[in-house]
This record gives structure tokens, sequence and C-alpha cells, in this order.
């Protein structure tokens, strides 16, 4: 039985029963606030949550929860997967009374207990531990010592979650050491760079995924935010660059990541929490369609359950964890026609509450039935599961975890958004916007504004520098000559005595760059999927090119470009391509960052040996592109370079 959450890349595939979407509901500009669907069954939910939180130990006794009461099929497991003990802590901070907040101060104090008594002492937590009270340090017992950094950072992002609430720095010291072990151990530059896997006993995960690299974005963003650190956000940005690469424009959904090599796309599935968490992470209102990908494309029905599928080799069963998902995601986004089916997913994960098997009226069961399977040779269970049972008290009350929660207990909220949510300028230059808030919940507060994440520089002035909720300010982002060029997240952060939120700006800085930019094929910064192949070419600039691009008799190759700057701002570039033919002509689908692909026709060079240039017209957004070059119906050139000017038409 897996416990790793998502530790390789083999993931979830999910959908909702019988409901088709259009994807216009995902791309509205406007977001409007999440709307709160709370089911009957909540109260229950938290019954079984503290029933087995306390099934070994009481009261203030160090511990941490069991995830799942297994049936008969699913054996004996008794472990506590560190990924469902942070969501449990979530789940408590969305409720958030006073009980709560003491029962997840003791799970957290648990997660610091296992991570200062781990034999090597780096800041790392593993997978998943006995639940044996933490009495003495002999006690901590790892079930499974994988270090992966998904639920590395699900743990670090409970622990800022805790300090958020609390103040006590004890937490966000440890969330800080999770990340800088993440930092340390799995940051990566090749390929669509990003953040490995992780590590375990056999060694270093080599693999990325794209789940694991959202959830250290959303930890890294958050220890920006509570410490200040402008590190972090460039980190952040890190993962996120990943993420981005992932995206599949053709099919309007994400990729799950990448095989061992760090750099060929895994296509092998297709999960479903890459394309609900990567919209519960950025907000992101172009690419909230992923969310319509699972919708469309992933429905499951296993008699009165509706919901969602573990993977695509086993549709016959409901995978009830998936399915708050999904429910959280569509109610967070809230657009047209979303509240009513997020509410008919938690419909059905109510039903599952008194009816499915092995239930016992509280707890959320991890299948509709035993033996579904993960499509990587383990399998869920009928079992009763404290994860599965946490998503769903989250997406009740439309509560983000990827982000700090706010405080239900004073009853005052409010939103914050950035317009626009991203400029460009030159070095020496300004960028505005305006911050608005607005109340979401009982009383206007004053918001105080602040921004993290500055690059060296540059200056950030709020007026005023804070509001009443419901109000606006003006952004001033003033940066400096010697500011570095690049794309920047930047935390724009409002804080109220019952709240706090954040909204990204993020802001391009272009440099003086007046000399042309030269990308080789062959860097291993690119990626080269299906057929596609580095060739010795002595005549070519770095004494290789990427041959077997477009059909060939094994299948069909594509090589894309990654981290194209576009020095000039977003524009229509002149790019130059040094290409190799020795045909009469090939044809070449070239497309930018996953849009449509465009046609171009390169002439003969004489051979593949010797090669010639063509220039090409492409228009580049703002900061970093991709270049992809393909054809499916016939070979393309073998490509040695492309070159990017400095400058736009």
């Amino acid at each position: 039985m897996r416990i790793l959450h998502a530790a390789t890349a083999a993931a979830v595939l999910a959908a909702a029963a019988g409901i088709a979407t259009a994807a216009a509901a995902a791309t509205t500009t406007a977001t409007p606030p999440p709307v709160s669907i709370t089911p009957a069954g909540t109260a229950d939910g938290y019954q079984f949550l503290d029933q087995m939180m306390d099934k070994y130990a009481t009261g203030s006794t160090t511990r941490l929860v069991q995830s799942y009461i297994a049936d008969s099929a699913m054996g004996a497991f008794t472990d506590s997967v560190t990924y469902d003990d942070a969501l449990v802590v979530d789940a408590l901070l969305a409720r958030g009374t006073a009980d709560d907040i003491a029962r997840a101060r003791v799970i957290g104090n648990a997660l610091l207990y296992v991570q200062a008594n781990d034999a090597k002492h780096d800041g790392r937590v593993r997978a998943a531990y006995a639940p044996t009270p933490l009495t003495a340090p002999s006690k901590v017992s790892a079930t499974d010592d994988t270090s992966d950094v998904g639920n590395m950072a699900w743990v670090g992002q409970a622990l800022v979650q805790l300090y958020a609430r609390t103040g006590d720095a004890a937490y966000l010291t440890g969330a800080t050491s999770v990340a800088t072990w993440i930092q340390t151990n799995t940051y990566e530059t090749n390929g669509p760079g990003g953040y490995s896997g992780g590590s375990d006993s056999s060694g270093k995960l080599t693999w990325k995924s794209t789940e694991h690299n959202l959830d250290v974005y959303s930890l890294f963003t958050m220890l920006a935010t509570q410490t200040g650190d402008s590190a972090w956000t460039t980190r952040a940005a890190h993962a996120k660059s990943f993420v981005d690469a992932m995206w599949d424009a053709t099919g309007k959904k994400y990729w799950v990541g990448t095989d061992p090599d760090g750099t060929t796309l895994n296509k092998g599935f297709l999960p479903e929490d890459v394309n609900t968490w990567t919209y519960l992470a950025f907000k992101d209102p172009t690419h909230a369609v992923s969310i319509d990908w699972d919708v469309a494309n992933l429905a499951v029905t296993d008699g009165s359950f509706t919901g969602v599928s573990f993977g695509a080799c086993d549709k016959t069963k409901v995978w009830f964890e998936g399915t708050a998902h999904l429910a959280d995601a569509l109610a967070v986004r809230n657009g047209g026609g979303d509240a009513a089916k997020a509410q008919s997913y938690l419909n059905s994960i109510q039903l599952a509450q008194t009816t499915a098997p092995h239930n016992n009226g509280l707890g959320i069961v991890a299948a509709s039935r035993d033996k579904l399977s993960d499509c990587d040779s383990d399998y869920y269970y009928a079992a009763l599961h404290t994860g599965a049972t946490s998503w769903y008290l989250l997406a009740g009350t439309a509560a983000n975890p990827f982000y700090l929660l706010p405080n239900p207990t004073s009853g005052d909220d409010f939103s914050l958004t950035a317009g626009p949510a991203s400029a460009t300028v030159g070095a020496g230059s300004a960028a505005s916007a305006t911050i608005s808030t607005a109340l979401t919940a009982g009383s206007a507060e004053t918001v105080t504004l602040s921004a993290s994440g500055l690059p060296n520089g540059v200056t950030a002035t709020f007026s005023p520098a804070s509001v009443t909720a419901g109000g606006s300010a003006s952004l001033s982002i003033a940066t400096g000559s010697s500011t570095p060029p690049g794309t920047y997240p930047i935390a724009i952060t409002g804080t109220a005595p019952s709240a706090t939120h954040s909204t990204t700006f993020t802001l391009t800085v272009t440099g003086t760059t007046t000399t042309p930019t030269l990308y080789e094929a062959e860097s291993s910064a690119n990626i080269r999927s299906g057929t596609a192949n580095v060739i010795a070419c002595s005549a070519c600039s770095g004494g290789d090119r990427v041959g077997h691009i477009g059909k060939q008799s094994t299948g069909v190759g594509t090589l894309t470009f990654t981290g194209i700057t576009a020095n000039g701002g977003a524009g229509a570039y002149q790019i130059v391509v040094a290409f190799t033919d020795g045909s009469a002509s090939r044809n070449a689908q070239i497309s930018v960052n996953g849009g449509s692909p465009q046609t171009v026709t390169f002439g003969t060079t004489g051979s593949f040996s010797t090669p010639g240039d063509q220039t090409v017209t492409l228009t580049l957004a703002a900061g970093t592109n991709t270049i992809s070059f393909t054809d499916s119906s016939a070979s393309a050139p073998d490509i040695d370079a492309i070159t990017v000017p400095a400058t736009h038409n």
C-alpha cells in the first residue's frame, strides 16, 4: 500500500460524474471570493479526527496521528503519514476553535520532535512514523524513511500555518529547516529546472514532480511572507517556472513531471491533483481550465457515489480525497456553476460518510470499495482515512491550504487583489498597480499593506500604507539602474487583526542588453522528447545539433528551447534559426509557450553537416519563454541553435 503522497511521478486521475463544463468558466479576469458550502457531516468529520488523534494518548502528550483504520483487505497498517498529519493541522486551523488550536499545536510539536531527533539532524522529516506517543527520542520510529519533497513541503506549510496563527517562533524555525533541506538537496537546473523528488534508502530521487514543485512554491511563498526574506520568493519562482513548463497548452492540463533524467516529460500519468492543486496554489485564471479538464475527462461513478478515481487504469471506484480536491478548487474558483458542482461532489462524500463500506458515520474512507489501483502496483482501500476526511472538511469551507488560512473565530475577513497583476519595465523605471481589498465577512478592519521578495535596488511604496477593508491603495514599484534583469514574483501582503492575505505582483525587469543571445539546441536546459536526439556536428556552433525532429518511422520528435528571455519585453522578435537540411526543403511547426504553432518552410543547406540560417518572426512574452520545433506529418530540419535579438520589432 503506497503511503507517500505522489512520491513518484505516478499520480491521480480524477473526475466528476456526468458533468460537462465549458472552459469559459475558468477564463474570467476577476476572481470572485470563494463560496462556503459546509456539508452537514462537518462536525462528525472533526469528531473522527479527534478520535484518531486520541487513539494512543490524550491531552498535550506529543504525538502524531494514525492515518488509517485499516480494513481486513488492507491488512496491518498503523503508520502516521506526515502528509496526512499536515492536513489534519490545516483542517483544525480552518475551523479554529480553542480546542482545535491546542490539538494542532500538539501535532505541530510532534513534527518538530521527529525533525529534531532524526538521525541526520539536517532539518528533514520522513514520509511516515509509528503513531507511538513521543515521550522520549527512542520513541521516534520512521516506518518509511523516504524524505520526499512533497510530504516535506506539506509539513513545512503546516508549521508556517501554526506560526502565523500562534506566533510561536519554533514552528517558523522548523519550517525554515525543512525548506532549507529542500533547497540544499533538490534544487536543479537541468531541463526545466525546479526541484527533484528528494531521497530514499537507495539515494537521490532524480525525477521531478509537478505536484511537488507547486507544494514547494506554496511553502517558500509562505516563508517569504512570514520571514520577509526575499530569497524565498526567488526560490518559489524557480519552483513555479518548472510547473509552468509542465503546462500542456493543447490539452489544457498539466503534465505530471519528468522521467528520472529530470528533463524528459513523463506522459504516462494524467493526475488529478496537478490540475486542481495548481489552481489552488497559483489561482491563475489563464490556466484555470485545468480544473475543467478533470471534470470533463475523468468522470467516475461507483454505485451511488460519483467523483474521482485514483488513476485511468482503474475507473471502477471513487477516490474520495481527490473528489474533495476537486470540490475545493471549484469552490475557490467560484465561477459560473462551480458552487453547484462542488456541492454535488461534497454530497457524494457525505453519503460515503454514512453508507460506504467500513464507515463509522464520522470519517471518510479512502476509496468507495477495496483495491482501487494507483496504476503503480499498489491500492487504496475502503478504509477510514484522516487525509480524505481533512480534505472534505477543508473543501466544505473553501479553505485553501496553499495560502495562509484566515482565523475563522473573529468573523472578520477580506480579500486582496492587484490590478494589473504584472508589469514589465526597464531597469531604472517604475511600475504601478492598484491594490484592492474587499470585505468578505464580518466588519471592516484596518489592513496594513507590505511587499516582500523585492529584488536588489527595488523599492515598493503604498499610498496610503493602510486601508479599511473595502478600500484600495496605489502601489509604486521603482527599479534601480543596477537592478538585474529577470522576472520577480513580489508578494503583496495585507495584514489585519483577524486575517492575513497575500497576492502576487509579477515584475519583469529588462536590462540594457544590446547584443543578441545565442541558445544552443543541444543544451541540457532544453527538452527533447520522442525521437529527438543530439547528433555530433563539427560545423555547428556548439559542436552538436539536434536531429530526428518531426515525424519519424519510430515516432515524432520535438525539441523545446526553455528559458528564452525576451530582453526587450513582450513583442515580435526576428529570431535567427541555425539549421541543417540535406533534403530539398523541410517544414517545422514552431510554437511559443505551448501556443498555436506556425508552419515555417526551411530550404536546403546542402547537407546535414552544413548549417544555414533562416529568420523567423516569433512573438515572445515578457520574461522567459519556451520555443518548440516539431512536425506531426513529416521530418523537420535538424536544429543547431537559435539567436534572439536584444529588442523586438
